[in-house]
Parts: structure tokens; sequence; C-alpha cells
């Protein structure tokens, strides 16, 4: 029990309004249905806790301490109390009352001290009647706010002996206790020593434990984790998670907070019981954490039923913070999905995790792994590949094509194709050259077919410098080379602009710019180099990732640390941030080329692997969300193994999903064998097109 001194609060009843934490548009009259937060004025400090504030804590039979305690034993009906000195209960590891009233009533050292500070009314009261022992009331005062989030606060508090406590307080429809959970997960999950309500939060008041969390071990590591160390550390947070599940409980409020390591070893608790939801039964959800808690929690109805693929959803995002470093960025706008990937938000992991977060933090339940232990074994399928690097043989055969068209229905409007795209491939078929390049459509200072065309035309000229002088490149000076084409298109079109439009009296996005993706391919290895929207993605066993990221202002405002909110309401959140066409002004209105900030991903790559480059006249005509399109993708590289009519196949399928746009495309084919749709059509060999047929 616990009891708060000098602390009240009030409930405020509102209208439909935006949530001030997290955004989201509610009709609670109290407090927000995605975050938990209070809905009243956001500057009423009263509904929580704050430092110096005391609680009075009677500690249960959760977890007796294993240290020295403040906490004194009481027996007695009438008022009437008995200590027994804190010094004799260092020996009790008994979790439950019963098994300590039979301690007492065995060892005669303690009950001697138990009748030394009798009363003499009660002299004659014997031990382990009725009037069962308890622990006595204990005071805690806050002393330091260890966590601050929309849903909870943690408090550091401390005794009159110096004893540590965690005091947390949560906006959520908390349960005081879980009084039928199964006593053999309580070394998985901490139990509070006392709990109540103060107004429409929940207290939870826990001894301190020694261990770290999963956000602290996070937040230590100051390069990126790699994925082995990933595995590592979820390893155990996966058999811990399966393990609840398996007594009928999910973790539908699991944040990386509340997961602790408590030694070396990798063992692991969950800290408190507050977000444990049974399972398989129409019940209320009390506690959900945004950004961790699955899309379905958030549904209309009070009453609903959970699923362990809620918990698989929280396994991947707790797989995302520890990637980037952040917590998943999600919001009532996106749906309570993430906005954007982890390799978004950090592109320098590696490739590979690609198929276990479209697994597993899949917006449909049915479309996750069932349970927590198969999506461990996916994420361990994973980075056993990604650990694995298998290199092509030097033997390999590269092939490759480009494509472009302007869109059936673009050309109505507009008859200039502004997408611009150029593929080479040398003699030995152990280099290839791809660039594809998207012209913006809406500029008034020049055009984008122009924009698009200067930047292969640097792409070119790599190839030529390439083909003159093959012996003497390495990837130092590959990702030098590629580099410098974009920023020499860069200072092209601005160039261009200010010769015919200086002094410049427009607006920045007036000026005719360009998208760009480079990848030059070298035997078993690819680098690729982009500015814009315009996507790169590895097919691999069936599998299609993206390799780089939208250069937009939503996608790069949230990697940048925007809350997800915000961003998912910005005016134009899709407009390019980054391209080719960036400039500064001087003094006397001149057009000075601005250093662009590039993408750049080194790939190692593996027999039957395939890249593909296109512009967003791709992906946005295949399907109404990216998902879909990549869907689409998939399908159509897994038909057809040739560039040349892989390039066609998407080609068409873009129109007839519409043709809004123009559609740019290049693949590379990184085979034992080079085969183009030429030499297949006149051997009469059509096995390859047959046995994609049959994969698919």
């Amino acid at each position: 029990m616990v009891v708060l001194i000098g602390v009240s609060a009030t409930l405020m009843t509102h209208g439909t309004q935006r949530c001030f934490q997290c955004g989201a548009v509610t009709t609670a009259a109290a407090r927000c249905r995605c975050c938990g937060v209070c809905l009243s004025v956001q500057s009423d400090e009263s509904r929580w806790l704050s430092r110096g504030d005391q609680l009075v804590v009677t500690l249960g039979d959760a977890a007796l301490p294993k240290r020295r305690s403040s906490a004194t034993l009481m027996t007695g009906s009438s008022g009437s109390a008995q200590a027994i000195p804190s010094a004799t209960l260092q020996g009790f590891s008994s979790a439950s009352l019963r098994a300590l009233d039979e301690l007492l009533e065995e060892t005669a050292q303690v009950t001697a001290a138990f009748e030394a500070v009798k009363p003499p009314e009660q002299s004659t009261m014997p031990i382990g009647t009725q009037e069962r022992p308890a622990l006595s009331a204990l005071t805690v005062q806050l002393t330091e706010r260890l966590l601050q989030e929309p849903r909870r606060r943690v408090w550091l508090g401390l005794d009159a002996e110096g004893e540590r406590y965690r005091v947390e307080e949560r906006v959520s429809l908390e349960r005081a206790s879980v009084g039928a959970f199964e006593h053999q997960l309580r070394d998985v999950v901490l139990m509070p020593v006392g709990s109540t309500r103060h107004g429409d939060h929940a207290l939870l008041v826990f001894r301190e434990q020694r261990g770290e969390t999963l956000r602290t071990r996070r937040s230590t590591e100051a390069d990126e984790v790699e994925p082995l160390l990933l595995l590592r550390w979820l390893r155990p947070v996966a058999l811990a998670m399966a393990r609840v599940n398996a007594f009928g409980y999910a973790l539908t409020g699991l944040s990386s907070e509340m997961v602790l390591f408590l030694d070396e070893s990798g063992e692991v608790a969950f800290d408190g019981v507050g977000f444990l939801t049974p399972l398989h039964e129409p019940t209320e959800v009390a506690c959900m954490m945004a950004g961790y808690s699955a899309p379905e929690l958030y549904e209309a109805g009070f009453y609903r039923r959970v699923s362990p693929r809620a918990d698989v959803y929280g396994f991947a995002m707790l797989a995302y913070e520890v990637i980037t470093g952040r917590i998943p960025p999600s919001c009532a706008e996106s749906g309570y999905h993430p906005m954007i990937w982890p390799r978004d938000a950090e592109p320098g992991f590696p490739l590979g995790l690609g198929r276990f977060f479209a697994a597993c933090a899949a917006y449909d339940p049915a479309e996750r792994p069932r349970s927590v232990e198969e999506a461990l074994e996916l994420l361990e399928e994973c980075v056993r590949a990604v650990s694995m690097e298998e290199h092509a043989t030097e033997l390999c055969r590269l092939t490759a094509a480009c494509e472009t068209h302007p869109g059936i229905t673009k050309r109505l409007r507009q008859p200039v194709n502004q997408d611009a795209v150029f593929c080479a491939v040398d003699a030995s078929r152990s280099a290839v050259l791809l660039c594809v390049s998207d012209g913006v459509s809406t500029s008034s200072f020049g055009s984008g077919e122009i924009a698009s065309a200067m930047v292969v035309r640097r792409a070119r000229e790599v190839w030529s410098r390439y083909q003159a002088d093959e012996g003497g490149w390495d990837w130092q000076r590959i990702s030098a080379e590629l580099k410098r084409a974009i920023q020499t298109a860069n200072a092209d079109v601005v160039g261009y602009v200010d010769e015919r439009f200086s002094p410049f009296r427009g607006e920045p996005q007036e000026v005719m710019a360009a998208t760009c993706v480079l990848a030059f391919v070298l035997n078993s290895d690819a680098l690729v180099v982009s500015i814009g929207d315009s996507r790169s993605y590895l097919f691999r066993d069936g599998f299609l990732e993206r390799i780089g990221r939208d250069h937009n202002l939503m996608t790069l405002s949230v990697a940048d640390g925007m809350p997800a909110h915000l961003a998912a309401t910005l005016p134009q959140g899709g407009t390019l941030a980054r391209c080719v066409g960036t400039f500064d002004l001087d003094e006397e209105g001149h057009l000075v080329p601005a250093q662009l900030a590039l993408d750049s991903y080194l790939v190692h790559l593996r027999l039957d692997d395939r890249l593909l480059l296109c512009t967003d006249g791709v992906t946005d005509y295949l399907g109404d969300t990216d998902s879909v399109s990549e869907a689409v993708l998939t399908q159509l590289l897994l038909r057809e193994p040739t560039p040349e009519l892989v390039c066609l196949d998407i080609l068409t399928a873009a129109n007839r999903g519409g043709g809004g746009d123009n559609i740019g495309v290049a693949v590379c084919t990184v085979g034992s064998e080079y085969i183009t749709a030429a030499e297949r059509s006149a051997s009469g060999n059509h096995s390859a097109y047959e046995q994609g047929g049959n994969g698919h």
C-alpha cells in the first residue's frame, strides 16, 4: 500500500483535441488514448509527483529485502505493534508470509528477539495466528527524476536509512496487482513492493535493482551496434518474453527502459507488472507505450483480445531502438507504425535485416511470426546471413539494362520525359555503371530534363575515365569519382540558371533540379551514391530491401530527431530536401553551388543478387503504399531474370498503375554467365524464365 502525502489531483474533461505530447486527435475526456497523457492544461504539474514529495509505503509480500532494510515486522490487532530488529530479517529469503511465519516459529533467536519487545498486554499472543505478520510502513522521499515519458515518470526515492527505491508514476489504468501471476515468473518480472493510485495515475514502488536497462546499455555504445551484438543483447530478451507469453501474458507496454540486464551473464528481467495483459481473452489493455506497442492495440473497442503477435511487434521495436539509439518514431497519423525504418535513421547499419523488420513489424498482425521464438529465429537467420559475407566469385558475370518512359498519363500534360537513365557494361563483364536521374518538373528557371541530362552526362564521363584506366581504380577512387560527378552536375545546373537569370529574384524551389542515384558495380561489390528520392534496392533470395533513403523533408526531419507527430503534419513533407541544383546566393544575387550532402553505401554482392534503381514514377504507381509497390517489384523480379525484360515489365506495370509520372529504371544482375534477352532468344534457351516462374 502506498499513500501519497500532501499531493492532490482533480480531473478535467475536454472535448475533441490534439494531444500536446504525441499529437494524436482524441475524444477522451481525461487522457490521450495513444500515449496516456492527461489532457488537462499542459503546465498543470500538480497531476505529477514532484521532487520532495513523500510516500508512505507498506511493504507487501511481493519482494522481501535481500539486504538490510528499514522495514519492520508488525503484529497485533488493536493498533499495537511489536518490532523485530531489522537485522534479524537479513537471512529471510522466502517471498511468502506463510514461509516467514514458519521461519519465525522455528528460529529461537528470532522468537526471543520478538518477545523481548512485546508489550505486557500482548504477552500471551502466539506467533503465527490470524494476526499474521506484515511489513511495516516506511517513508520514501522523492529525490531525483530519472525518466520522463508521455505516459510515465520514474523517480529515485530514499527512505530514512538511505535505502534506494524506484517510484513509477503512470498515466494509465494500471492494475494494482496481478493476483494470479504465476510464482514461476517472479524471477522474470520484478514485483513492486507496493502500489496505489494518485488521481488518474498509478504508482508502483520497487526496490532498486542492480543492473542495466537496455536503453542505458545502448546509450553507452559510442559506435554503431553491429548485427552480432544486436543478437547477443536481444536473444535473452526474446527468451524472457517467450516465457511470459507461455504463462498467458503479453507485455503490451514494454519499452527498452523496462528491460533490465541483471548481471554480466545477460540474465534479463522485466521491470514491473503494470504492462502485463492477459492473452487470448477479451480484456482492457491497461498500458501501451507509444513507439513500442503494436498498432492493433490502439484500434477502436474498449475490450480486445491480445495475441503473442503483439509482443513480436514489440520485440522488433526493441531491435529498432538498439540499431538507431532512439525510440521508434510513430504517432496517430502514421497509424502507430514507424514513420521511417532503421536504416533511414542509421544509414551505416549493414543491409540484411530488412526481412526481419518487414515480417515482425508488419502493420497487419497476421503477417507477423506467430511467436517471439519464431521472431528470434528469423533475427538469427538474418544476422547469420549478414555475418557470413559470402561474396560472389571473381568469375561472376554482370548483366545490366536500363529503360525510361514518359508515362502514359504524364505525357498528356507534359510530352517531355524528364527522367534520364544510363547503363554501361565493360567488355570483360566485370564492371557496370548505372545512373538514374529524375528531373523536377515544376521549375520556372530552367527545366527538369536539362538538369537530369547534366547528371547523366557526368556519369558518362566517369565511365570514360574508367575505361581509359581500368587497372588504377580502387574503391576509394570509385567513391571519389562518383561523388565528384554529382557535385559537378550540381555546379552545372546552378551555373546554367545563374548564367540566364542572374541576379536571381525567385524562390529556391523554382530552380530546375534533379535527383540522382549512381551505382558502380565491380566484380562482387557495388557502391551506391544517391541524393533525392529516387530509390535503390538489393534483391536477394526473393526479398527486396531498400539500400538508400529518401531525401525528403519528412524523412530527414524524423531522422534528425523531430517528433513523429510534428513531422507527420509538416506541409508538403514529401518535398525534396536534397537534390542536384542546390545553391546559395551571394550579395549580388548570383547563384553559388552548395556542397551537397550525399549518401553512399558499399554493398557486398553474391551470385544471383540484383541491383534495382528507379525513380518515383515506379514506386508511386505500382501501388498505393511503398510496401505494396515493393511487393509488386518483388513479383516482377521473381518472374523475369533478364535485366532488359524486367525493365520493360516494370515500365508496363507502372503505366498500368496510372503512369502519372515519368518512369526510369535500371537493373544489374550478378550471375555466373552473361545472357541478354537477344542472346537468350537466339539460342532458344528459355529455361531461366521458366525457372523464375516456378520459383514464384
